[in-house]
């Protein structure tokens, strides 16, 4: 016999509410940046979601940081309706609630009260497989990995051998020193390891085949309804 659900609850804490606000602030640009956000998301056929902020700011002249707010609160708000299985308006009915409950600005209030019409028309237009959502679910599955590389470098120095008195250098080693600082949780880790010249260049055939295997794969995959795509892809050229 399958196990009852447990019921779930909305919760909105006061930066979730500062995120809604936000985007009631610019409510009257909800519908043309999710229109926007859809367009870059085709035209691009990738799943970078920094590549269609940067679009849709350019487009609508807003900075970047703010458009990606905005877009990561708008998917925020479909993720969270297509979980719970509840409309909007009933997302935004239990929001005005929290933010009546938050006793903060009355100002803030009226502007959410008053954005409220065109936000639930605006986001409640967004299909499940809108090409903004899409986008964006791409971009996390690309990103969905237990460590995430933030900076990669190799090191060379020239280690001396001296004397056993210290005073003469007798001969010197070079030494290679690959450094990985990546993504551990949100905080930066690192690990380091030791090359030798076969180990780099064994190292530089691996980079360049797993380069020609992601070409491999697209073009092999260039029929396929389901568009693949490789993270990054631009700025890797």
């Amino acid at each position: 016999m399958p196990r009852p659900r447990p019921k779930m609850h909305l919760h909105f804490d006061e930066d979730v509410l500062r995120e809604l606000l936000f985007v009631a602030k610019h409510a009257d640009k909800t519908e043309q940046i999710v229109n926007l956000a859809g367009q870059a998301s085709e035209a691009a056929d990738g799943c970078d979601f920094e590549d269609v902020v940067d679009v849709v700011a350019d487009q609508i002249k807003l900075p970047t940081a703010d458009v990606e707010q905005f877009l990561r609160t708008i998917y925020n708000i479909t993720r969270i309706t297509t979980r719970m299985k509840i409309d909007v308006a009933r997302f935004l009915e239990v929001a005005t609630r929290s933010l009546e409950e938050l006793k903060d600005s009355d100002a803030d209030l009226r502007v959410w009260r008053d954005s409220l019409k065109t936000i639930d028309h605006a986001v409640s237009k967004i299909g499940a497989d809108h090409p903004f959502l899409i986008a964006r679910k791409a971009d996390r599955l690309a990103h969905a990995q237990q460590n995430l590389v933030y900076e990669t470098k190799i090191i060379t120095d020239l280690r001396p051998v001296f004397s056993t008195t210290g005073d003469k250098i007798l001969r010197s080693v070079v030494n290679h020193r690959l450094v990985i600082d990546y993504f551990d949780g949100n905080r930066v880790s690192r690990l380091e390891f030791g090359l030798d010249l076969e180990d780099v260049a064994e190292l530089r055939k691996t980079c360049e085949r797993a380069e020609l295997k992601a070409l491999t794969l697209k073009d092999s995959l260039k029929g396929v309804p389901w568009v693949p795509c490789t993270p990054h892809e631009e700025t890797a050229k």
